[in-house]
């Protein structure tokens, strides 16, 4: 044992002889042999770290420090404040070490923020609600809303959609009062019998007394009629205002001066006048069959007696007279009662009272209601125009045309015959007021003249259009003539002559046939049904009419 302590000894001092050897040596030199760097102390976000190595001679240690990492920032997100809970300002931390680095602070709750629940109206069909609040940050209820019962339908009175008759049941439309619903339904209805009563007090604010004046301002006759539409059309006889320079309408205990005429018909005898009015109580027309036995009512101004009421039967259900289907009955009516209404027992005007029998027992007529949809409608004219075109030519010439027309369409009225293969027309112009005669011939080969004369303008002054068309060219030409000097050889001349150009003098020759054959029908005509108008009226003084003339048919 001593004597490994001794040997211990040695070894010892012999290392550090060795290691002082060494160390002189190095120290002598000035050359280290280090080792590799190694880290004897890891860097935190605060503290340094180290690296050492070692002289593998001398065993000196050399020592070099690592940087401190610094913090690593990681946000806290701000938390919002809620009605409720508290709320956080925006901070942060160290996402290494977990250090806070900025601080959050607390945001006290912000309380509930109250929003109106309106109120909802409760409907026909839909309940409503009461009004109420919620929280408009969380939704919460803070008043809650109470159901309102709907409130059912408030239906009108109805509306008229298909009138009801003595024959058959109208319809009905209901309607929901309350503006935000307008539900609707519809319902039959039947007419109710009215008393005579009932019938009086209804027809007083639609029947019409009609006073007729002449040229001198003077009182010449009167009758009766009765409101068509609110708005001041009139329903008389044609015969009452045929010879009227002017008269007035008294309704409901107003008068009113007749503006114009809107529709005439002699044959039939019925008038269409108007009033500048509006918002009249109308009378309810009813063309649907009537039978003998029905208790009907007359109402006028018979002998100028303001709204005298008269009862009877109808003796004849559907009388033709001339034409004209009438409705007989013995309802009392005496002068002044042309144009007024015959009325049933549902207070409906089935007739406009016209004639009676003289020397009689109550043998009366009343045109049939259905006879008003033959009545046209033009251009309004004045009772003055009127008067003076009943006394004119070409008013005996429309009053005719008025009863004799075979068309009319696209506001003209056409009278037309084809005769040879040429159709001759006569025609009135409802919009523009224009009486006129026209023809077209087709000629050989295709072509095809047309001649119209318009009788509207003075006599010095009528009018022709002429044209003929072959294929594809056509020649126009426009001008006048003076009736009082025209005869079958006056050459016509133009105020407008345009289109393909053919022979002038050619052309122009054929017009003036044509508008001679115009005339030869036209006189023609007017011997034929006896019109009451010669050419010579029309101011033709000096044109005769020679038969075997060439004619725009031997072209």
């Amino acid at each position: 044992m001593r004597m490994k302590g001794i040997l211990s000894v040695m070894a010892i001092l012999l290392l550090a002889i060795v290691l002082c050897v060494c160390f002189t040596a190095c120290e002598e030199e000035h050359v280290h042999s280090f080792s590799e760097w190694s880290t004897t102390r890891l860097p935190t976000c605060t503290v340094e770290g180290r690296q050492a190595r070692s002289c593998s001679l001398c065993g000196e240690w050399e020592y070099m420090p690592i940087a401190a990492l610094g913090h690593t920032e990681v946000a806290d997100a701000a938390v919002a404040a809620t009605c409720l809970n508290d709320g956080k300002t925006a901070g942060s931390h160290c996402g290494v070490c977990n250090s806070t680095l900025t601080p959050q602070t607390i945001i006290a709750a912000t309380g509930h923020t109250a929003v109106t629940d309106a109120a909802v109206s409760p409907t026909c069909t839909a309940n409503g609600k009461t009004e109420g609040s919620h929280c408009g940050a969380c939704g919460a209820t803070l008043v809650e809303q109470t159901v309102v019962n709907a409130l059912g339908h408030q239906y009108d009175g109805g509306t008229v959609l298909t009138a009801a008759t003595c024959v058959t049941q109208g319809t009905k439309r209901y309607t929901c009062t309350v503006v935000a619903c307008r539900h609707m339904y519809n319902e039959p209805y039947s007419l109710a019998t009215l008393t005579a009563t009932e019938i009086y007090d209804r027809a007083v604010e639609y029947v019409a007394e009609i006073t007729i004046y002449d040229k001198n301002g003077e009182k010449t006759g009167f009758g009766s009629g009765f409101v068509y539409s609110s708005d001041g059309k009139i329903m008389t006889n044609y015969h009452v205002i045929e010879q009227a320079y002017s008269a007035t309408v008294t309704v409901n205990q107003r008068t009113y001066p007749v503006k114009s005429v809107l529709a005439f018909d002699q044959d039939i005898d019925l008038a269409v006048l108007k009033i500048d009015a509006i918002g009249l109580a109308v009378a309810n027309v009813c063309k649907k069959p009537v039978k003998a036995g029905q208790t009907v009512f007359a109402i006028g101004s018979p002998q100028g007696q303001t709204n005298t009421l008269s009862q009877g039967i109808i003796t004849y259900a559907k009388r033709e007279l001339q034409g004209v289907s009438c409705v007989q009955h013995d309802a009392a009516v005496s002068h002044g009662n042309s144009g007024g209404p015959l009325i049933n027992v549902y207070g409906e005007v089935i007739g406009i009272n016209t004639f009676c029998v003289a020397d009689s027992q109550n043998l009366n007529f009343a045109v049939f209601a259905d006879e008003i949809d033959h009545l046209i409608f033009g251009t309004p004219i004045s009772l003055a125009d009127l008067y003076e075109m009943n006394h004119t030519p070409n008013g005996v010439l429309l009053n005719w045309l008025y009863a004799n027309y075979t068309e009319y369409s696209g506001g003209q009225v056409y009278y037309s015959e084809e005769i040879e293969g040429a159709l001759f027309i006569i025609g009135y112009d409802t919009e523009y007021g224009h009486l006129y005669v026209d023809a077209i011939w087709e000629l050989e080969e295709g072509a095809v003249l047309y001649v119209m004369l318009d009788l509207f303008y003075d006599p010095s002054q009528y009018m022709y259009y002429a044209s003929l068309s072959y294929g594809q060219n056509t020649n126009v030409s426009i001008g006048c003539i003076n009736a009082a000097t025209f005869t079958e050889n006056t050459a016509l001349t133009w105020l407008s002559y345009e289109g393909e150009y053919w022979d002038e003098a050619l052309l122009m020759d054929l017009y003036r046939v044509g508008v001679v054959d115009l005339l030869c029908w036209l006189d023609c005509l007017t011997v034929k049904y006896d019109i009451g108008v010669t050419l010579e009226d029309m101011g033709f003084a000096v044109f005769e009419i020679s038969h075997g003339e060439a004619t725009a048919d031997t072209f």
